[in-house]
């Protein structure tokens, strides 16, 4: 059923305000029929304190599992003002968790989630805008360090930022767009050393706004795409060793308005394919046909002409094939988010509806499964007006699985890392991605509509380092957890050694306490709670030594 903050929430969303009552401001008027239609529509606004509250100039929005309770925390920046880490506390309810070095109140702009360190939490890198850019370094139990040295802090006007694996070397490296210089790679070279290993066409200066890493090519490492605008856009083709060759040709080097971007298999066929936002001037959707030749396939309303923004893949119906979310908006005209459905065969529709045509000044967009129900949900910056979380309540319908990786030869994030799942006749890919959009970042879940199948036949995980691992016959409506090596996440154990004893809730007491020990989100979560605590590591001891109604039942 429902809980109470998703009804009070939608009541009040959908309410008309009171004119200043003399008692004092009591609330919204609600609106029985617009919360009805709300209730049973596809997207719901569900924006509550803190998500909606500060409007100024909102720009990059990432999810991340910060504190490693299995559930989607979000960071958000604002140019020239403190941004914020607002922690998921369940239930649809969040809680500004912004202390230390997160409120960072410089221009910032870009921002993304990954372990650097290889610790078991992920840390957080921000672009910004002429002054230094940050690395915060979670030290779990909430407390981040500014880890930023050497050329991490580089001054430009920092706009797109991705980490990746460059050079395979099992730690991830940085990749930063600016606007008004060169842009930079950032090798990892452990015990928190980054060096600048800009080279050849890597230090492009085209006016950069984004970028987006993925293996087009299939071979086993990241290429690079940058977004310029006014200048033609890149295609970095990786051929190891940190050589990076410029590929781009007819219709990659589009030279118009360029602003968000992401790769996605939206045709099934096995490869990714790109789309890109221009301000005014059509977006594109580029088709891969493998062998380095890409086709302008842009039609219907994949062109828009619009000012978007962030771009985003994702299955947000659940009828296994990508789906495209545009932010859209600037800073003289409010215009509404744009929700292209996929049909099959090329087709998209335009699925806008519900809250998502609310109007505004959109910028960074993030996707992921906020509230663990198995369909796609989105936080969307805004310029100059509420933010806005939007739930899905579309998928449902279809079925799912959730995919978390936990890398150990590979860096500890599994960016880069390529899942396959195949069901029935069905197959479809996903890649971990460190960086995508406009400012922005996905989650690192690889999240699979299944539409009507009700199991999954084959899921094959491609790893960096070169490993593979290979799973049969999986139940669906579910999320898994895979760690290098190919065996599932044990309940109950807490590390990810193999088995259950007494180190997992030792483990646990010691994470809940902000102690250093890296824990499985969902193997940790023994009753199901949606909470990992010290009820946790009591109900795991006491199972350990067979004491009598003690169960382990972490959620499906």
């Amino acid at each position: 059923p429902p809980s109470p903050h998703y009804l009070r929430t939608v009541l009040i969303n959908t309410g008309t305000p009171q004119a200043g009552p003399l008692s004092g401001w009591i609330g919204p008027r609600p609106d029985l029929h617009s919360a009805f239609a709300a209730f049973s529509a596809e997207w719901v606004d569900l924006t509550y304190p803190p998500l909606g509250e500060d409007t100024t100039y909102s720009s990059g929005v990432a999810w991340g599992d910060y504190d490693g309770d299995g559930d989607l925390d979000v960071y958000l920046t604002h140019g020239g003002y403190p941004n914020e880490l607002f922690r998921n506390e369940g239930g649809g309810v969040f809680v500004d968790a912004t202390s230390g070095p997160l409120g960072n109140s410089d221009f910032s702009l870009g921002v993304v989630w990954g372990d650097y360190d290889n610790d078991g939490d992920v840390d957080l890198y921000l672009a910004n805008c002429g002054t230094a850019n940050k690395l915060f370094r979670n030290d779990g139990g909430g407390i981040f360090v500014d880890a930023t040295s050497g050329p991490l802090g580089d001054p430009a006007c920092g706009t797109g930022v991705a980490w990746g694996d460059f050079d395979n070397d099992g730690d991830l490296d940085i990749y930063l767009v600016n606007s008004d210089s060169t842009n930079k790679l950032f090798r990892n070279d452990g015990s928190g050393t980054f060096v600048d290993a800009t080279s050849g066409p890597l230090g492009d200066s085209g006016n950069g706004t984004s970028v987006a890493c993925a293996d087009y090519d299939n071979d086993g490492d990241l290429d690079i795409y940058i977004v310029n605008t006014g200048n033609a856009n890149k295609l970095l083709r990786n051929d190891g060793g940190l050589v990076f060759v410029d590929v781009t040709s007819v219709p990659l080097g589009d030279a118009l308005n360029g602003k968000g971007v992401d790769w996605g298999d939206y045709d099934n066929d096995g490869d990714l394919d790109l789309y890109f936002a221009n301000r005014y001037t059509g977006n594109k959707l580029l088709r891969n046909d493998g062998g380095g030749v890409f086709f302008d396939v842009t039609s219907g309303p994949l062109a828009d002409g619009g000012h978007a923004k962030n771009v985003a893949w994702g299955d947000y119906d659940n009828d296994g094939d990508l789906d495209l979310f545009l932010a859209k908006g600037d800073g003289a005209t409010l215009g509404p988010n744009r929700l292209l459905r996929n049909d099959g065969s090329g087709v998209f529709v335009d699925a806008t509806s519900g809250a998502l045509t609310d109007s505004g000044m959109w910028s960074g967009a993030t996707l992921g499964d906020m509230d663990k129900d198995g369909d796609l949900d989105l936080y969307v910056a805004n310029l100059s007006g509420a933010n806005k979380l939007f739930l899905n309540q579309a998928g449902s319908a279809n079925h799912w699985l959730h995919v978390n990786l936990v890398g150990v030869v590979s860096n500890r994030s599994a960016i880069g890392a390529r899942v396959r799942a195949v069901s029935g006749g069905l197959s479809q890919i996903r890649e971990i991605s460190g960086g995508s959009g406009y400012m922005s970042q996905n989650s690192l879940t690889a999240e699979f509509g299944l539409g009507s199948a009700t199991l999954v036949d084959t899921i094959e995980v491609k790893w960096p380092s070169g490993l593979a691992d290979t799973l049969t016959a999986e139940s669906v409506d579910r999320l898994i957890t895979i760690p290098e090596g190919g065996q599932l996440a044990v309940c109950g154990d807490v590390n990810s050694d193999g088995s259950i004893n007494l180190s997992d809730p030792i483990c646990l007491a010691n994470y809940y306490f902000g102690k250093p020990c890296a824990i499985d989100p969902w193997g940790s979560d023994v009753n199901c709670d949606t909470l990992t605590n010290l009820g946790d590591a009591i109900i795991i001891a006491n199972y350990y030594f067979g004491i009598s109604g003690f169960e382990l039942n972490c959620c499906p």
